[in-house]
C-alpha cells in the first residue's frame, strides 16, 4: 500500500505525507475488480487512473504527522525485578 501511494505521489507531484491511507487502501478495493477483469492493454491506463484517484483525496498538513520508526524491545532472558533487591532476597533467601 505504502509502494502504491508513493507511486501515486511522484506521478502527481504530491507530497507523499498528505497522501490517505485510508483512502489509498479503498481505491485499491474498488479498482482491483477493473484490473482483474480488463485486457492486459488496458491495465496501464487503469493503474494511472487509480493512481490518479489516490493523490486526488490529499489530508491537511499537521505537525507530527510521521513518527520515527523504532526497533522493539527485545526482552531479556530473566524476569523484570519488580521490588527492591533487600525485599527480594527477604522472600527468597530460604
Amino acid at each position: 500500500v505504502h509502494t502504491i501511494m508513493l507511486e501515486a505521489a511522484i506521478a502527481n507531484n504530491v507530497d507523499v505525507s498528505r497522501i490517505s491511507f485510508i483512502h489509498t487502501v479503498r481505491a485499491i478495493i474498488a479498482f482491483a475488480p477493473a484490473l482483474a477483469l480488463q485486457p492486459p492493454e488496458q491495465l496501464p491506463m487503469i493503474y494511472r487512473a487509480m493512481l490518479c484517484e489516490i493523490a486526488s483525496h490529499l489530508v491537511p498538513l499537521r505537525k507530527g504527522r510521521l513518527e520515527p520508526r523504532r526497533l522493539a524491545h527485545n526482552p531479556k532472558a530473566y524476569p523484570l525485578l519488580k521490588t527492591t533487591r533487600a525485599q527480594w532476597r527477604k522472600q527468597n533467601a530460604a
